[in-house]
């Protein structure tokens, strides 16, 4: 590959740079550095700005579009496992608070509320 990169390769490798630190910050549970990832995700999708002009090296450009693919498919992923874990550890905490007074699991859609049942003693 050339020195210089067209513009649609550099903005493809500039996301996939900034989701793998993304994901790299999801991968460790570390919010803080998620936080200052988001700044860059936020830099490189402003920058992303279609159309290109055709890219003057389409085998290196294909690639970065497949990195980036991979990149942002790791992101969702992680994404996932940490809110199951996060929801898990939360609920485990007070299984009582994943249910609502119907007792249907928080989240949970159904046509009608559920009675709720109420005692007096």
């Amino acid at each position: 590959m050339s020195d210089t990169m067209d513009a649609a390769t550099l903005a493809a490798r500039r996301l996939t740079s900034a989701l793998e630190q993304v994901s790299d910050a999801l991968g460790t549970a570390d919010l803080d550095a998620l936080l200052a990832a988001e700044s860059g995700v936020a830099a490189a999708v402003a920058a992303f700005r279609p159309p290109f002009s055709p890219p003057a090296d389409p085998g290196a450009c294909a690639a970065e579009t497949a990195a980036l693919e991979r990149a942002l498919s790791r992101c969702r992923r992680l994404g996932r496992s940490l809110d199951t874990f996060a929801h898990t550890v939360l609920t485990s905490a007070d299984p009582a608070a994943s249910y609502d007074r119907g007792g249907r699991e928080r989240g949970e859609q159904t046509g009608a509320p559920a009675p709720v049942w109420e005692a007096r003693i």
